[in-house]
């Protein structure tokens, strides 16, 4: 593996992990079990890692979760807008200086948050069904869900309903008839069922693309596509 590829995947984890985890000892025990077992592999397996590391550090399905789309999102991205890694954590790299930090983007002009959040599930859904069509398994998922089982408000409860029998079309129309509490209840319904359709790898390959594209809209700068998860 080139240098740049380390450095590209190093960054990338340090990323993800600086995102998911609150507490710095965590963090640190993340990105050195990284650095000393997966840094030097010809081709950087993420989910490999991630499993490896639940059983290192204990990390709960949440979190595992959490983690799989931030380092699948942080992994696509260019090393510019990538966190940099403090010097503290480049005890491996013969002292080799931080990488400058990526600058900040210009600011937008804010939107109402409401709309933001109807916009940003609305493309998040859209992608994990997207995902599932890619995969061939759109039936398996229509199959797996059951959105009654859900504790959701009547509203929602209804509207979920009516999307599996239109057998997930329009996804953003969808969106906006969600309550507000019952959004991150769904994203993760959805998740489990397409863990049962296509894997608990392939699922989180596919969220971890859905909330990268979610991430690209200019909504997402008022409403994070990480809230839902």
């Amino acid at each position: 593996m080139s240098t740049a590829l380390i450095e590209h995947n190093r960054r990338a984890v340090y990323s993800a992990l600086s995102t998911v985890c609150n507490d710095r000892s965590l963090l640190e025990q993340a990105f050195f079990f990284w650095e000393d077992h997966y840094s030097r592999e010809g081709t950087f397996r993420v989910s490999q890692y991630i499993d490896a590391l639940m059983q290192h550090v204990g990390l709960n399905q949440a979190q595992r979760r959490e983690l799989s789309v931030a380092l699948y999102a942080a992994m696509g991205k260019q090393d510019q807008a990538l966190a940099a890694i403090p010097a503290v954590l480049r005890r491996s790299q013969n002292g080799a200086a931080p990488a400058a930090a990526a600058p900040q983007p210009a600011a937008t002009k804010p939107l109402a948050a409401h709309t933001a959040a109807t916009t940003v599930l609305g493309e998040l859904l859209t992608q994990l069904v997207e995902g599932a069509v890619r995969a061939r398994k759109l039936a398996d998922l229509i199959e797996s869900l059951g959105f009654e089982a859900l504790d959701l408000g009547a509203a929602s409860t209804r509207a979920a309903t009516q999307w599996v029998a239109n057998e997930l079309r329009d996804a953003r129309s969808f969106a906006g008839q969600v309550a507000e509490g019952d959004r991150r209840s769904i994203v993760n319904h959805i998740y489990m069922a397409l863990c049962e359709a296509v894997g608990p790898v392939g699922a989180d390959r596919i969220l971890g693309q859905a909330t990268q594209q979610a991430e690209r809209l200019p909504e997402a700068v008022d409403f994070s596509p990480r809230q839902l998860l």
